[in-house]
């Protein structure tokens, strides 16, 4: 299901916010990874939004962590805006529309920008100096394998009005984050100036569709770097995987996981959860299409 991306301008109604700096969002970005997770066990079993998701079980897909960036902002008087943005070819399946993905735009003020990607797992933000369009690089953690790797990016303008699908236009004169991965400079992403009017309808619905089976990954942070902790995936109606610190912990049938390995994991992930995490994976059995109010 598909929905048309809906967008407004916002580099007009920018204000001055003298609190915002690498640090500070930094910091934020940290306190994320150490508090969240992402997960599609919100949306498919609770039918959650990404805004519930966030407030009622720490954890979601990439607006559920964006959105808890904002909401700790917001209490620090801070004005930030969610972004849509495409997504390097490797993280693509069949099904994703070209903007596929939603991250958070900080303005400190109306030439100086940053942008922070916690599902990309970037250690600091994106600083954009709309003044001077200089090459930016900055690391990210690729947490299934520790390795960490640097992104470029660059200032660019669309100069014709742009239509990339049926659901997705960007506007003439759209500023743009362009980035790439240093070991990788053909395989381009973008980060668009613009903020989007809704998220859960224009990402959210064909993204939890298209991945269907839930998943959950939470990670620590270890001197100010993230890295994986639980990962666990339902494989298909019977079977389910689980590695701790990449780590095997069970891979097997669901119904035969033993008490004693459940008991464990519901330790480590009970505050992503509304109750028992063996009622959702011992419960399962497919879903219905995710449905927004």
């Amino acid at each position: 299901m598909y929905h048309k991306l809906e967008t407004r301008s916002l580099l007009d109604n920018i204000r001055y916010q003298p609190q915002v700096s690498n640090k500070l969002l930094t910091k934020i970005l940290l306190d994320c990874y150490k508090y969240n997770s992402f997960s599609t066990f919100p949306y498919l079993f609770n039918k959650f939004n990404s805004k519930q998701s966030i407030q009622y079980m720490n954890s979601g897909n990439c607006i559920s962590l964006s959105l808890y960036l904002k909401n700790r902002l917001k209490q620090l008087n801070i004005t930030s805006y969610l972004i849509p943005c495409t997504i390097p070819s490797f993280y693509k399946r069949n099904g994703y529309l070209d903007i596929s993905h939603v991250s958070l735009l900080v303005p400190k003020s109306k030439n100086i920008l940053y942008i922070l990607d916690p599902a990309f797992y970037f250690l600091t933000p994106i600083c954009i100096d709309l003044t001077h369009n200089r090459m930016n690089t900055i690391r990210s953690i690729n947490i299934y394998d520790d390795s960490q790797n640097e992104i470029e990016s660059v200032l660019k303008k669309i100069m014709n009005d742009t239509k990339y699908n049926n659901y997705q236009t960007m506007l003439k004169n759209t500023i743009l984050c362009e980035c790439n991965y240093t070991f990788n400079k053909i395989d381009k992403w973008n980060y668009y100036l613009v903020e989007i009017l809704n998220p859960d309808l224009a990402i959210s619905t064909f993204y939890i569709n298209i991945v269907q089976k839930p998943f959950i990954t939470t990670t620590i942070v270890e001197n100010n770097i993230c890295k994986l902790n639980v990962y666990l995936r339902i494989i298909d109606d019977t079977n389910m995987k689980i590695t701790i610190k990449h780590q095997s912990f069970y891979e097997g049938l669901i119904d035969k996981c033993p008490v004693s390995k459940l008991d464990y994991i519901q330790k480590l992930l009970s505050t992503f959860f509304i109750g028992k995490v063996h009622n959702y994976i011992t419960n399962y059995s497919g879903f219905n299409n995710i449905i927004y109010d």
